[in-house]
């Protein structure tokens, strides 16, 4: 039974691993005449190619059986414009491309390695000339005599490029993991190009520590970040760091794991994060008890639409932030200071504090959350500048809104977010009577990134097929009433 049940389990496997053509296949409107699904191009398979097509969807493999002259290329690809899927040259023979000229756009994000060039000994240029768009990243690597550079200025908008170990590369130093003992290789460098694995790396606990200032001049980062096993304290060695552009390589854009002496994230400089994959996904866990972002850092990620995939970590309080301006610390509505822009604290409005809601007028962003119970509000226009709340480290849902019974508008024009890693971040519980409905409901969660609202305990979903069905059960009772009338007439 073992062994079956071993076999069962392996083809299971076998079967969600789907070929490079299932994938192009699943992806992309093709059209069936626009198909090559030969496995590589060379003077016997180029028969195949669909000539009169501007939209090709398949497979263009170059490699060491690739025996077409490049004039005789040019004539089967001349009216090229689109390739959805793979196009792959490696150990050709080919000097340039310019049978590609003709191209435009390459989509190839649905499978693991779309475009790439390597150990093309004889490729001097790559010539395209008329590329607009490419949806995954860009390989040229191990080609002797390449020339990349003029590439790399005119296309370097287009794709994540990892072009290296070529004669000439894109601007930038080549990463891979990290060793301490060779940072120094990377001292002047401003672009990094490739992933950078900080992996088992301790710089406190050797003597003297390692010196990490070669890191300092990085002002952009072409790939992931991995801190896998630090005794990091934080990462204010990036002290130039402005842009990270990350790629799907890994599963997520930065990863922080096991590093137990890390207690602050900073990267002062940082302006922009990016991904070729839908968001920005971190990973922070097994850090030090105390690893806290600051409010700025936390909503730097908040209006990049960044996922967590975990986050083990606290908003940090008694900050000075960089405009020099502290947070407001919440100790009640009454001794709330007017005018706050950042609330730090569990914000709670109850009966009586109705006097004080428009001291939250001009209240952007809330770190802890926010409890509105048992009050007579009417609405929450007070709120009306809110957009973002954050809640770390606590599974309560952060913006309550509890027990209001005249309660007949909740309106939040301005919001954006909620975030929290509980399974709610919104949750309206036993409010006026007119004010469920799924209409509302929708909207409201609609509007927002990646939060979830619950009313009364139901989701929005549930609401809106309770509302169907009531709806549907009354014409049909209607319907019924009529049809009795009409027979005893």
């Amino acid at each position: 039974m073992l062994l079956i049940f071993l076999i069962f389990i392996s083809i299971a496997q076998c079967a969600q691993e789907l070929s490079d053509i299932e994938k192009i296949e699943q992806a992309y409107d093709c059209d069936p005449k626009c198909w090559f699904r030969e496995a590589e191009v060379n003077s016997s398979t180029i028969t195949q190619w669909p000539v009169n097509c501007t939209e090709v969807c398949g497979i263009m493999n170059f490699n060491a059986g690739s025996d077409l002259p490049v004039f005789e290329l040019q004539t089967y690809f001349k009216n090229l414009r689109v390739l959805k899927g793979v196009l792959q040259f490696s150990y050709t023979k080919y000097a340039s491309i310019e049978f590609l000229l003709s191209l435009e756009e390459i989509h190839c994000d649905a499978v693991t390695l779309g475009v790439s060039f390597s150990f093309n000994s004889n490729l001097e240029v790559l010539n395209f000339n008329n590329l607009t768009n490419i949806t995954c990243d860009f390989y040229a690597y191990n080609n002797t005599i390449l020339d990349g550079t003029e590439f790399c200025d005119r296309y370097a908008d287009l794709a994540l490029m990892f072009v290296y170990n070529n004669f000439k590369n894109c601007k930038g130093c080549v990463s891979d993991q990290l060793h301490s003992t060779e940072l120094d290789k990377f001292r002047g460098c401003t672009a990094i190009v490739n992933t950078m694995f900080f992996m088992f790396f301790n710089v406190y606990t050797t003597q003297p520590p390692i010196d990490l200032s070669p890191l300092s001049d990085i002002q952009n980062i072409s790939g992931c970040l991995n801190f896998y096993s630090t005794d990091l304290h934080d990462f204010s060695f990036f002290e130039k760091l402005e842009n990270i552009k990350s790629n799907k390589y890994a599963n997520v854009d930065i990863n922080i794991f096991e590093s137990y002496n890390l207690t602050r994230f900073r990267m002062p400089a940082l302006k922009t994060i990016e991904t070729t994959r839908d968001n920005f996904i971190i990973n922070v866990e097994k850090v030090h008890d105390d690893f806290c972002f600051t409010p700025s850092e936390m909503l730097f990620f908040l209006k990049n639409e960044v996922i967590f995939s975990k986050i083990e970590a606290k908003i940090c309080q008694n900050v000075t932030e960089e405009d020099g301006e502290d947070d407001c610390i919440f100790d009640g509505m009454s001794k709330l200071d007017n005018n706050c822009s950042d609330v730090l604290g569990k914000i709670t409005i109850g009966s009586g504090d109705e006097a004080y809601v428009e001291k939250l007028r001009n209240v952007k962003n809330i770190y802890g959350g926010i409890r509105i119970e048992n009050t007579n509000l009417t609405n929450l226009e007070f709120l009306g500048s809110l957009e973002y709340v954050a809640s770390l480290n606590d599974s309560a849902v952060p913006f309550q809104i509890s027990s209001n019974k005249l309660l007949q508008n909740a309106s939040l024009p301005n919001l954006k977010r909620v975030f929290s890693t509980s399974r709610y971040q919104i949750g309206f519980q036993e409010n006026g009577n007119d004010f469920l409905n799924s209409t509302a409901c929708l909207f409201l969660m609609n509007q927002l990134f990646l939060t979830n609202v619950v009313f009364d305990g139901n989701e929005c979903e549930a609401i809106d097929r309770t509302n169907q069905n009531n709806g549907a059960n009354w014409i049909f009772r209607l319907n019924f009433f009529i049809l009795l009338l009409w027979v005893s007439l």
